[in-house]
Parts: structure tokens; sequence; C-alpha cells
């Protein structure tokens, strides 16, 4: 990454790869904005280590997460450093993002080969997986296909039974346990501009709830 910009930054993919390449950080995407009254780049970033707000509330922000303080050694050095690197004329702003999570309820039909008490964690361990940080790019939507999918391929599923498939927000009360809610696409936002709010909203990224994965075996 830090021979793609020779430490300096010119384009767009310059951007993206120098805070990309930057110690500490773990993801980053930079996109154009335009604020209303000038074009900027806007630099999305995560921490490549993963944190547990010490005075979380509930039980969305006591998830681990990779936001990156503002008043952080980490953020500050990064933007001095591209300061460094680029054009002064070049407006950019960088931020962290906004994590958000997704729960998934389902019932597996196990082969008969296999024992469920084998199957059932390895499909919750695929799940994790698939949807981790590490996986998940910054705006990228979850569909019912692709979960589906990630279970059908764990060795000792035969069918799948996808029961719900929703965001997790603590201010909102759970589906009914027995009310098939399964939205096609889980959407994620990109970083944007909100011209009636005359702010940047920050980019999503859409991650499985490590707690909010429930497997049952399906009988026929």
């Amino acid at each position: 990454m830090t021979v793609l910009t020779l430490e300096r930054i010119v384009s767009l993919r310059d951007f993206e790869d120098f805070a990309r390449a930057f110690a500490g950080i773990g993801k980053a995407q930079a996109v154009p904005l335009w604020n209303g009254e000038a074009r900027l780049v806007h630099i999305t970033i995560a921490a490549a280590a993963a944190t547990v707000a010490s005075d979380a509330e509930d039980s969305t922000s006591a998830l681990a997460t990779h936001v990156v303080d503002r008043t952080s050694p980490l953020y500050t050095h990064l933007v001095e450093a591209v300061e460094g690197a680029c054009d002064p004329a070049q407006e950019f702003v960088v931020d962290s993002y906004q994590p958000v999570f997704f729960n998934v309820k389902a019932k597996i039909l196990v082969d008969p080969r296999y024992t469920p008490a084998s199957v059932l964690p390895a499909v919750e361990t695929a799940l994790r997986n698939a949807f981790s940080f590490e996986r998940r790019n910054f705006g990228q939507l979850v569909t019912t296909a692709e979960v589906v999918t990630v279970i059908q391929c764990v060795s000792g599923v035969i069918a799948t039974d996808l029961d719900q498939l929703y965001r997790y927000r603590d201010d909102e009360l759970p589906p009914d346990p027995d009310v098939q809610v399964t939205t096609e696409v889980l959407e994620a936002e990109g970083a944007r501009w909100d011209a009636q709010a005359n702010q940047i909203r920050l980019a999503e990224l859409l991650l499985m709830n490590p707690m909010g994965i429930t497997l049952g075996e399906m009988m026929a």
C-alpha cells in the first residue's frame, strides 16, 4: 500500500490506499462528496484492533467495534499524515464509521451422517466469519440469498429454513420468535451528504451480531 502512493496523495484512490496503509488502520474508504459549496474527499476509517466502550449503555454499543475516536492519537496522526502528503488545496474529511448489526434465526436440516451437535456450531461459526469485520466493506448490504448460501455451504447441511433476518436495534423490540421476518435485503449506507441536516452522514458497516444467531434443527 505504501509503495502504491509513494508517500504522495494525488488521486481519490491514493487517499484510500494511504489511509489503509497507515499503522493502526484496518479499513479505509475514500469517496468524493459535494457539501453544497465545494467538492471534498471523505475518508472513512476503522481501527485494526477492536475495542468495547467502557461506558456502553446498551447491548449494541457494548459489542466490540473498530470505531476510531476523533480525540485519539491514531485519528490525529492520520489526519496530520494525510495533510502532509496531499495537495494543500484539496479539502478532505476523515471520519470513522457507524457500526450496525443484524440477527439471524434459522432451522437446519442435518444430514443423518452428521450430528446436529457438530453441524449447528459449524453453521454459527461460518456466519460469524462470513459477516465479520474482516470480510465486509463500508456500505455493503446483506441479502437473504447470501445468508442462506453461507449456511448451505457448511458440511452436513441438507436444507435451511430462514425464519428471521433483520437489523438489530437496542431501541426496538425484537420480532416475535414465532413470526417469520425475512427482509430480502438489509441495506447499509455509505458516507453521504445530508443536505437537510447540513452534515455528513457516516458510512455504515453492517455485521453479524455475534449474540444474535439462533439456530435449531429441522426435523423434516
